[in-house]
């Protein structure tokens, strides 16, 4: 299905497509299933919200140097029917697991508190980023949870790992993503959205959390992103950030440079990132409240934002989108009209 919607929405055919990027699945399944053909190009990627930006990149590359003209890049998960009460795997099992930590939500947690020790109680902030995400859902029939959320129920929520609530995680769940990155775009005049800049920086160490919350990949990924772009952090009129955990928008905030060092918990709480802010944050609900798709449903939502293509929920005059992940691979994409 959502194959077929981006090729509806492209006006192409599959004849059409002459490269393949997936994400989450076997590229060479895929093709047999849909039937395409005389691929020039085919990647295959894990499914995970660091790759989005390296994926987009290969598709940008190959359509810049000739080697493909119309790349479709599919992302799918099916974890509900064999989900159970399991963790997900610490990038250090050896030594995390005798310290309960099983994995990103544990260290995200740890770097929630770290923040908050250096720059000042960060925990209002996280409230907010997970109300403004559900009243963004709210507007979007495709979301996954879309009834109003208050600070009651935020401070209700069961601790999951301290400081962090119920409502701080991102939500397991099926489904797909698929997006068309060409050089020939079809389909009605004006509603193509150009990839303006993307970069991406990897600063792996020996565990997930890091002392620095990612600054110094986001740092490099944003500097080579926007002077690619020609633009800087305030030309952007709405962000879509990767927000596996409520802690995630901070470290974004701080590491592209959309607020100085240690003030995006101060930002956040002013109401900048709400739907009426200065810098609209998540607009299709992010992956708390619309569903976890790795970062794609976001990349998605941005240029249904820049067509003027989200009822509701529609950012006004909105020309220009960054999208963003901050994790051991930092990275992130400038959208524009």
């Amino acid at each position: 299905m959502a194959i077929d919607a981006a090729l509806a929405d492209a006006d192409l055919a599959r004849a059409d497509i002459d490269a393949l990027t997936t994400m989450g699945l076997p590229w060479d399944q895929l093709a047999v299933r849909e039937g395409l053909r005389d691929l020039r190009v085919t990647v295959e990627y894990a499914a995970g919200g660091r790759w989005v930006v390296p994926a987009l990149q290969h598709a940008v590359q190959s359509v810049a140097a000739g080697s493909a003209d119309t790349v479709l890049l599919v992302l799918a998960l099916s974890r509900l029917a064999t989900y159970e009460d399991s963790a997900a795997p610490g990038t250090n099992t050896l030594f995390e697991a005798m310290h309960a930590m099983g994995g990103p939500a544990a260290h995200s947690a740890l770097m929630a508190r770290r923040y908050s020790h250096e720059f000042g109680d960060c925990s209002a902030a996280l409230r907010q980023v997970a109300r403004s995400n559900r009243a963004n859902a709210a507007l979007n029939p495709a979301a996954v949870f879309r009834q109003p959320m208050t600070d009651a129920d935020y401070d209700g929520a069961r601790l999951i790992a301290e400081p962090l609530r119920l409502f701080d995680y991102c939500m397991v769940n099926d489904g797909a993503v698929a997006l068309i990155v060409t050089n020939t775009p079809a389909g009605p005049a004006g509603r193509a959205v150009a990839i303006g800049g993307l970069a991406a920086s990897a600063d792996q160490g020996a565990h997930y959390s890091a002392a620095d919350f990612y600054h110094r990949p986001s740092q490099a990924a944003a500097a080579e992103m926007f002077a690619m772009a020609g633009l800087a952090p305030s030309d952007i009129d709405l962000i879509q950030i990767y927000d596996n955990y409520t802690p995630s928008v901070l470290f974004a905030l701080d590491g592209f440079g959309f607020t100085p060092r240690g003030e995006a918990a101060r930002f956040v709480e002013a109401g900048h990132i709400t739907r009426d802010g200065s810098l609209p944050l998540n607009t299709s609900g992010g992956h708390t409240s619309e569903a976890y798709m790795q970062g794609m449903n976001l990349v998605a939502e941005a240029v249904r934002q820049l067509r003027g293509e989200a009822g509701e929920r529609q950012i006004s005059g909105a020309q220009t989108a960054c999208y963003m992940c901050v994790t051991p691979m930092a990275g992130g994409c400038v959208l524009w009209t």
